[in-house]
């Protein structure tokens, strides 16, 4: 799932995916903007068949809590 998730943030950023670390940082500040974290969360939802209420989408701010919001939204694995 992180490989995954570190995929689709390197694709609408156009940065290498050795610039999203696994650990909890905020990628938000420094590496996607809101436009380019909208895309994001349009790709997640695609790839993972979710939907992600726009109230949730500030949760999701590093790999780790993206991952952890998906399995604990029922999506265990992929």
């Amino acid at each position: 799932m992180k490989n995954k998730i570190r995929t689709i943030l390197s694709e609408v950023s156009g940065l290498p995916e050795s610039n999203f670390a696994d650990e909890a940082r905020d990628f938000t500040a420094a590496e996607i903007d809101s436009m380019e974290m909208m895309e994001v969360i349009v790709k997640i939802e695609d790839v993972f068949n979710t939907t992600i209420p726009e109230s949730d989408i500030w949760k999701l701010t590093s790999i780790r809590r993206i991952e952890r919001y998906l399995r604990d939204i029922g999506i265990s694995s992929f």
